[in-house]
């Protein structure tokens, strides 16, 4: 039990946030967060290894939101195969924290530099905005970010390349460091 702990408290941001890059609010992003611990608890003899826990769990986290989506009649477009027909609401996702000797101002200025973010991210089809999570929030590499979506590591670069690409000609990052 107290291992079980110690794992949901390292992966609940990752979860919650790669939950976040398919589903449309924050409380189905939740749901998923506690059924993707279910799911994995239940199925913990299938890890093997492969990848690391968190991504195997993410991994999962997306099976479990992709199926949420589809039992509530939504189809979110992760693979190239779908069509996208749910547009989703403002997410939560990212924690940018003041160093204690920062300015006020400057502290001002990265909340508001966030909230562009989380807005611009938003926007973002979930076929990018899961990419764009996984790689530049999550920092997982090209491989983890391929495990999880289950598409090639080709794939994911062109996506997040498009999913910077949309978020540059939408003016968001003008002035401002574009996440690598």
């Amino acid at each position: 039990a107290a291992a079980f702990e110690l794992i949901m408290r390292r992966h609940n941001t990752l979860l919650f946030r790669t939950a976040r890059g398919v589903v449309a609010d924050d409380a189905e992003a939740q749901d998923v967060v506690q059924e993707t611990y279910l799911r994995a608890f239940t199925s913990l003899d299938s890890f093997r290894g492969d990848a690391a826990l968190g991504t195997w769990l993410a991994r999962i986290a997306i099976n479990v939101a992709l199926d949420l989506q589809r039992k509530m009649g939504r189809q979110v477009r992760i693979d190239d195969t779908q069509d996208l027909t749910a547009e989703p609401s403002p997410e939560h996702m990212m924690s940018f924290s003041a160093a204690p000797s920062e300015r006020p101002d400057a502290t001002a200025e990265r909340a508001q530099m966030r909230q562009v973010l989380q807005s611009a991210i938003e926007q973002l089809p979930p076929i990018y905005r899961s990419v764009f999570i996984l790689r530049a929030i999550e920092e997982m590499s090209v491989d983890e970010t391929a495990f999880c979506l289950q598409v090639s590591a080709d794939v994911v670069k062109t996506r997040y390349l498009r999913a910077r690409a949309l978020l540059r000609e939408e003016g968001h990052f003008r002035g401002h460091e574009m996440p690598n």
